[in-house]
């Protein structure tokens, strides 16, 4: 027995066809900063994704020949400092990302971002800084 192409076509036709609609995440705020110091020679630059109760970072810190560079989060909820992280760049560009979670109602609510300098033999001079909320930095 043959079946001829209408017979076919007739029966796809009974299938149901569904297309799978885009699932559209909630959009979580980002904060840009960029933090440099003289013609460049030390530059810290990336972003903040807020989440609920976690601040995702992501950056790209450079420090010129024979110095370092230092980028220092201090995580805020409220007015309490909730925590501290730092990440040091020698000589070179050098990417960073981490994730800092507070498990209280808003979580972490502000982060001060510090760009440092030092020779190596020095203790840190603070170059530039700003101060980044959900709504931007300053």
């Amino acid at each position: 027995m043959k079946f001829g192409t209408g017979l076919v076509v007739a029966a796809m036709a009974a299938i149901p066809f569904f297309v799978a609609q885009p699932v559209h995440a909630a959009t979580n705020p980002r904060t840009h900063y960029s933090l440099s110091y003289g013609t460049g020679e030390y530059t810290l630059k990336g972003n903040l994704i807020w989440y609920d109760r976690t601040v995702q970072v992501g950056a790209s810190l450079k420090a010129t020949e024979d110095n370092c560079a230092m980028a220092e989060y201090r995580f805020f909820h409220g007015s309490s400092q909730v925590g501290e992280a730092k990440r040091v760049s020698c000589s070179r560009t050098k990417g960073h990302g981490f994730r800092r979670q507070y498990d209280q109602p808003g979580g972490v609510t502000r982060v001060a971002v510090s760009l440092y300098q030092s020779n190596k033999n020095s203790d840190w001079t603070l170059l530039d800084s700003a101060d980044c909320t959900r709504a931007g930095c300053r």
